[in-house]
């Protein structure tokens, strides 16, 4: 971000970005803000599922959320302040219910230890969780996108629960605000053409992914950082 910050509004400086850098400018850690990127085009957008083990007494996001009421759960995922944290409390704030985090370096130890019931449910990504639903070792509660996923149309949102919250891992490419418009349309065209080329659309496939999703243009990606920085 110090870097980017430096450079000239130009088409020679593409940054990659992720939640994580929206979570530095959140702490006021960072020189600049959404408001000094445009948004070329999003390479990945991985929602969120709040999944459980499957012999887990709550088996549904209405039980946890019931269950929740008479004492907190314990959930998993990444660090404090991680897009994983951040997508419990929202949800919790939301449903009104108290919660325990239990923070984690990264996904591998959090699918080890809910495989191991060391703890009540996780906050994985699609592509993380998606091994484990498919070999029937996880129950998917509840998917934080705007609509459900075509590779898991069983799961519910939150939204659909009256719960208006929304949280993935997004990964996709920035330049200065000021570049020229025309350079910006020119990168937006070779990106959006080589990430829905059958090799990264494969990637994303594997991921448990649907490319014709998680792929996006300038206006899509650029509304989308604005959204990021304010949540």
């Amino acid at each position: 971000l110090e870097y980017f910050n430096k450079r000239p509004a130009d088409d020679c400086t593409i940054m990659a970005v992720t939640p994580t850098h929206f979570n530095t400018i959140a702490e006021g850690r960072s020189p600049v803000t959404a408001k000094d990127m445009v948004g070329v085009a999003r390479a990945m957008d991985d929602p969120m599922f709040f999944v459980t083990h499957k012999d887990h007494p709550n088996q549904t996001i209405d039980a946890v959320i019931e269950a929740s009421k008479k004492g907190p759960l314990n959930w998993a995922g990444g660090q404090i302040l991680s897009t994983d944290h951040i997508a419990v409390d929202k949800f919790a704030k939301a449903a009104g219910i108290p919660y325990k985090y239990v923070p984690y370096g990264s996904a591998g130890p959090v699918v080890t230890d809910l495989l191991g019931k060391k703890v009540d449910l996780a906050t994985l990504n699609v592509s993380e969780a998606a091994a484990q639903i498919e070999e029937g070792n996880f129950v998917p509660l509840v998917v934080l996108a705007k609509k459900r996923l075509k590779d898991f149309p069983n799961v519910p949102t939150a939204q659909e629960k009256g719960l208006d919250v929304l949280a993935s891992t997004t990964r996709g490419y920035v330049v200065r605000k000021g570049t020229p418009p025309e350079r910006i349309a020119a990168l937006e065209k070779a990106m959006v053409k080589a990430m829905k080329h059958q090799v990264f659309a494969g990637y994303l496939k594997g991921a448990g992914l649907n490319p014709e999703d998680s792929v996006v243009g300038t206006k899509d990606w650029t509304a989308q950082l604005l959204e990021l920085e304010a949540d």
